[in-house]
């Protein structure tokens, strides 16, 4: 905690973006005492200020790394909430630095200690070796939330087919579905910059590179890893198919759990129905009861 400050100093790289945003209202809201922000953004031009219910924050634009460096050794956490190239490429220098670093997306998995809070607990003595705790993205925090508690029922494996909306590939990615979209209907050629083969109406079976050696993508395989890592399982255990889908907001998932023994409906449903913030429905609503923004 900085001194002389009631309370911590926290630093967000990718502050403009959706989850960076996100993190800052939550954090913002909670229990947890902010005295200050210090917030960047790529570029600051889209968002120059973040207004919060009691403050407005001004958001600057990405420095050079010796510039951001010296703007956060001071800070108490730094938390990346930016794609995983940019995370990697400047975290090691922010942590020898003297921050704690959050890196919310598994960018830096098997550098610290790892853990999805609906999930279970971190190593603890890891982060404080490290001072760096990873947590999946969204569909690593789905999955892992709803079977980590399976695990009292002998959780064997776990397949199935994880649908992402447009809004994993943050801001920019939902502005160009919204501009394809347009674009479509009114008969002239949409932006193709996040998704060169458009995304407007279509449905992309596959996400990130394929593996010509094993057939995964990049996205499976790290989802597999990330599963691995949080339920302490090999990672060979899930294999998820990933899919983009033509929605703004929302990740949704099928699981086909297999169990060392067999287990019933009931018993699976009242594991489940201890998962803060998780409904439980019978029957499983369809299509016209979703939100439309895609949310499940």
């Amino acid at each position: 905690m900085a001194d002389g400050e009631d309370g911590l100093h926290i630093a967000v790289i990718g502050a403009s973006g959706s989850a960076g945003s996100d993190i800052v209202q939550s954090l913002e809201r909670s229990s947890i005492p902010v005295a200050t922000w210090t917030l960047f953004g790529a570029p600051a031009r889209r968002r120059p200020s973040l207004e919060l219910d009691k403050r407005v924050i001004s958001v600057r634009g990405m420095p050079e790394l010796d510039e951001l460096v010296a703007a956060v050794e001071d800070a108490d956490l730094v938390i990346f909430a930016c794609p995983p190239d940019v995370t990697r490429a400047l975290a090691t220098a922010v942590v020898d630095a003297g921050p704690a670093v959050l890196d919310v997306g598994g960018a830096l998995l098997g550098q610290g200690a790892f853990g999805v809070g609906l999930a279970g607990g971190m190593d603890e003595e890891r982060f404080r070796e490290s001072r760096v705790l990873s947590t999946p993205a969204a569909p690593g925090v789905l999955l892992a939330a709803v079977l980590a508690p399976l695990a009292a029922l002998g959780l064997h494996s776990a397949r199935g087919t994880v649908l992402q909306s447009a809004g994993v590939d943050g801001r920019e990615g939902v502005e160009e579905l919204s501009a394809q979209v347009v674009a479509l209907f009114n008969h002239t050629d949409p932006r193709r910059a996040v998704y060169p083969e458009g995304l407007a109406f279509d449905i992309h079976a596959q996400v990130g590179v394929r593996d010509p050696a094993n057939g995964w993508t990049s996205a499976e395989r790290r989802l597999s890893l990330e599963l691995g890592a949080a339920l302490r399982r090999p990672p060979a255990s899930f294999a998820f198919t990933v899919a983009r889908v033509p929605l703004f907001t929302g990740v949704a998932a099928s699981i086909h759990a297999r169990f060392e023994q067999p287990v019933s409906a009931t018993q699976v449903g009242e594991l489940l129905a201890q998962i803060p913030l998780l409904r439980l429905e019978d029957p499983v609503p369809g299509p016209r009861h979703l939100d439309s923004t895609g949310t499940a």
